[in-house]
């Protein structure tokens, strides 16, 4: 069974489940877990964000500030450190993202709801009669992704920000601000037909790949956390990007010629039937 937003990796010969959601240029993470039921939670509780973030960015809030403002008033009202403020995962079916998030503390999910009945997955023993779902419970990171397509062939992502804190948050944010603004002279593509590299010059994208390089190896030479990434120094994770930057360019050079090919042997195959009906 297949559950959007959901992955499942093996650990220690069980699976551990992780929820993930994007919004905008966000994704968001919760911490792993062998309970499915509880990582569902974790999942309906990342919904309700994501509908705060789309109001405020509907209501004309940057996605930065959008974010930031989400999950710091569930820290608390300005507080650097962890707070008590609590999401409702199990909201009643409202829409309203501020129905689901603006109860703080009092917000409470009952972890024998909303999992999946049956024998594999057997309802959840609660330590009390309800546990709180706040970001420290989920243990939510986040990370901040730009389109990094037209260089490396897929998106590229700042590292992933705890939201156990308010100067975590704000430093994920900035961290993103920066990779953006270095993607910033650059015209998006209009389709698969027309992309970023069609509708920019080779030295516009050549000279904002040398600043999105530069700002993505910053970014990730400063920041310390207990993912394996960063265990890379900034020369080896350099040649690493610049392996997948020629092996993009490479791809996309051959796709190229095969489509050179294809339209002259077409040419070819026209012209013979041209001359043909000509002789006739």
């Amino acid at each position: 069974v297949r559950y959007s937003g959901i992955s499942a990796r093996s650990c220690g010969g069980r699976y551990c489940y992780e929820a993930s959601l994007q919004c905008g240029p966000f994704r968001l993470f919760s911490r792993r877990h062998r309970s499915l039921q509880v990582v569902q939670a974790y999942h309906k509780a990342m919904r309700g964000i994501e509908r705060r973030f789309d109001k405020l960015c509907h209501a004309g809030e940057t996605p930065g500030s959008a974010l930031e403002s989400v999950l710091t008033s569930l820290l608390g009202a300005g507080s650097n450190s962890n707070s008590d403020g609590n999401i409702d995962g199990n909201n009643s079916g409202s829409d309203d993202a501020d129905e689901d998030l603006k109860q703080g503390p009092q917000a409470t999910f009952d972890t024998d709801d909303g999992g999946l009945a049956g024998e594999n997955h057997p309802p959840l023993r609660r330590r009390s009669e309800q546990d709180s779902l706040d970001l420290h419970t989920m243990g939510l990171r986040f990370v901040g992704c730009i389109s990094g397509h037209v260089w490396v062939g897929k998106a590229m992502q700042t590292p992933q920000f705890s939201c156990e804190s308010a100067r975590s948050i704000a430093a994920g944010v900035r961290a993103w601000h920066q990779l953006d603004a270095a993607r910033h002279g650059i015209t998006p593509g209009i389709n698969r037909f027309y992309p970023c590299s069609k509708v920019n010059s080779s030295s516009e994208l050549d000279a904002a790949w040398q600043a999105v390089k530069t700002a993505y190896l910053n970014l990730w030479n400063g920041h310390r956390s207990k993912g394996w990434g960063t265990r890379l120094s900034r020369e080896a994770r350099e040649k690493q990007l610049v392996r997948k930057y020629e092996r993009c360019q490479r791809q996309r050079l051959e796709r190229g010629l095969g489509l050179c090919q294809t339209m002259f042997e077409q040419g070819v195959q026209d012209a013979g039937t041209l001359a043909e009906a000509t002789a006739a």
